[in-house]
Parts: C-alpha cells; structure tokens; sequence
C-alpha cells in the first residue's frame, strides 16, 4: 500500500509551498500515521525528498530537521514490525534528459561527481540521525545510483536513470527493485 502527497516530508516539520506553509502536509502525514497505526503492517518504508523548506526559521537545520523526522519514525516503528527510512537518492546537476538529448554522443559529459550528487547533504544526515533515534534501518540508494567509479550516469545501459532533475524512471526503478528486495531481506535477517 502506498501513501504518498507531492511535495510533502515524512518530518514533523511544515515546509512552504506557493510561498505559504503547506498545512496539509501536516494533515495528510497524520492522518497517513493514523492509518499506518489501523493497519499494524508487518513492514513500512518511509522515503522523503531532500528539497523543500520549513515555513519557520530553524536555528540548528540538523537538529531541528532531526528532531522532526525522530518522533515520525518512533511512530512508525512502533506500529510497525520493521520500520525502513529510505533517503533520497542522488539528484542530477541539471534536467537529466535535457542533457542527454543535448551530449548524446558524450553522455559522459552529463554525469557529475558524486560528492555533488547530493541535494541537501545536511537533511540527508538529520534524516539518518531521526532514524536511529527511532531504531529504524536506514537504506542509502545511492551506490544503485552513483557506483564505486564515483560518477553518476544519466543513462545505464540502454535505460535512463532520471525522467527530470531528479525524479528516477520507472523502468530503472523497477530494474533496482531486487537490490532493494535484498537490502531489506538482509535488515531484516539481521533483526533491524
């Protein structure tokens, strides 16, 4: 069962959309708790985007952002058999397809480093740091994505890896999806 909204961050934490806070945000991520709570699922994985901004100045953005995804995830985890945080996964520099279409013959030219592949590197640890908090498993897509040879294609294969500037395609998603059954296979042999 999937819960989702555009736009919204599983951390307690209301962000600005349309330069206005986006209070149903807030609505939607209780009352998808409520449901999560109703249902006692034997597994729930929750993954949230690295952009978007709080509506109120935070003074310590890793702790503040931290201590919004730590009583979400307790939640979770407590009406949950095993709780799973899933980051996000690496964002291109630049629209993805834009630049394939443009370097077709240098597609090399697209792929970026990937200590730079990171969004919000900031929120990416406070997202770890709630998790453990919580004593939620932390899965980091990024080596699906950026692998050892430290650049991250645009293209693996004959397939795309982003549909835009950060959003991964459907088929490469579901070309990933044993690694991720295996990932959450080995968590869970291991009791976390």
């Amino acid at each position: 069962m999937s819960l989702t909204k555009a736009s919204c961050k599983t951390a307690d934490i209301t962000i600005v959309d349309n330069h206005r806070p986006y209070k149903a945000c807030d609505t939607w991520r209780n009352k998808a708790l409520e449901r999560i709570s109703r249902l006692q699922p034997m597994l729930v994985v929750v993954s949230s985007s690295e952009a978007g901004e709080s509506a109120k100045e935070l003074k310590d953005l890793l702790q503040d952002w931290a201590a919004g995804y730590g009583p979400v995830y307790r939640r979770l985890v407590g009406a949950a058999d095993h709780g799973v945080v899933l980051l996000d996964n690496p964002w291109p520099k630049n629209d993805a397809v834009e630049c394939v279409s443009s370097y077709p013959l240098q597609l090399q030219d697209c792929e970026q480093d990937q200590r730079d592949a990171i969004k919000d590197p900031t929120r990416r640890e406070a997202n770890r740091q709630g998790a453990r908090r919580a004593s939620a498993a932390v899965v980091d897509p990024k080596p699906w994505l950026c692998p050892g040879s430290g650049r991250c294609p645009r293209v693996v294969g004959d397939t795309f890896v982003y549909r835009d500037e950060s959003h991964v395609v459907d088929p490469y998603a579901e070309a990933l999806t044993p690694v991720l059954r295996q990932e959450l296979r080995k968590l869970w042999m291991l009791g976390g």
